[in-house]
Parts: structure tokens; sequence; C-alpha cells
């Protein structure tokens, strides 16, 4: 048997949009629709191309541009939703389960404004697909709305979907002789363990069934 350790630990992030990509290299987010640029745009992407890729950018760990480095702790938390209920004759409640949930938590070492500017004006991601804008979350969300992580553990990939941006989903920590930390909370609805090959770029229905 070989135990998982921490530092195999790698995690990855781009939108459930495959038609666009957000562009945090300025002051104010932008989208990005240009079909040979929507992969080179990542939390790693070099000068310009700061910001996160389209759905489908993330194939293998070799998929650099859009891994969240400097991290100092990662929190994956998935869950279920259920709906309890008790029946005659029974002393404990049946719990009847109706969909997944998650939130995933990434502390890192503050290097840029990207957390602060997705929490600020992209915290739902980018919606559409031939004008793809970035969601206000006034409306129902689109199976290509909002976040998608991707968390390597040395073998295999847990992957968690629709995710978007809590209204306090972003902290900052500040120290008088210390590096500074930021922290970005991500929540949302399906996940799905142990998994690899097309359930890493194949879009995902935001209804469970």
């Amino acid at each position: 048997m070989v135990f998982k350790r921490g530092p195999q630990y790698r995690a990855f992030i781009t939108l459930e949009n495959p038609a666009a990509a957000i562009d945090a290299s300025q002051v104010t987010l932008s989208v990005v629709t240009a079909s040979a640029s929507l992969s080179l745009y990542g939390p790693n992407g070099a000068g310009a191309y700061r910001g996160i890729g389209a759905l489908g950018a993330v194939t293998s760990t070799a998929s650099t541009v859009h891994e969240l480095k400097n991290l100092t702790a990662i929190d994956p938390a998935p869950g279920a939703v259920d709906d309890p209920f008790r029946i005659f004759g029974l002393t404990r409640q049946i719990d009847n389960p109706i969909t997944k949930e998650w939130s995933f938590t990434l502390t890192r070492k503050a290097e840029d404004k990207l957390f602060l500017k997705l929490f600020s004006g992209g915290r739902f991601g980018v919606t559409g697909s031939s004008n793809p804008v970035v969601f206000d979350g006034l409306s129902a969300y689109p199976n290509d709305t909002g976040f998608r992580l991707y968390l390597w553990d040395g073998t295999d990939w847990d992957v968690f979907m629709h995710g978007t941006i809590p209204a306090d989903g972003y902290k900052t920590t500040l120290s008088p002789n210390g590096v500074t930390e930021e922290q970005i909370t991500i929540k949302g609805g399906y996940w799905k363990p142990a998994t690899s090959g097309s359930d890493l770029t194949t879009s995902v229905s935001i209804v469970q069934a």
C-alpha cells in the first residue's frame, strides 16, 4: 500500500465555458474568445495571459499554465445534500439523497490580484457561446457557467464542477514580518472522484439527475 502525501497534491482551475477565457492582466476583467489563445490564459499565464482558461485546457499535469502555485493549504470539501424524512415504525430518520455539493478553499502566498479580481468582478465565471460575457448571477445558471477545479493526488484526479465564489469567499491576511497570504473559497454542485480522460474536459449538465 502506498499512502498519499501532501506534496503530491496539485490544484488546477479553468472556467466551465469552453468558448471563453478570462483576462485578468488589466485592472478590469475582460472576456477573451479567440480560440487560438483560450488555453494560454491561466493563473500562470505569462504577462498578458494572466487569468483563467477555457474548459478543455487542463488535460494532464502538464497543463501548468492552469495550475495554482504557491499554495500553503488546499481544503477540498466534497459533500451531499439530503432531505431526511421519518416514517412510522422507525425511530431513525432516513436520509434521502438529493444532490451533490462541494466547497474548495485555497490558501496561497499572495503574488498578484487574480483572486481578488475574480471575487470583485467575476464570482460566477463566464456564460454564453456565441458572445460570452462575465455572468452576473441574475438568471438561471446555464451549464457553461462557473469554475471547474481539478485536484491531482499523484495518481488521478478529483474534479469539482460548476463552482462560484460565495459572497464571503475571499480574505487576505497581512503580517508585519511575513509574506501576505490570501484565501479564496469556491462552492459548487457536481463533483467526481478518481477520474481522468474526458471527465476533465467534457461539459456536464448543471442539473443533477
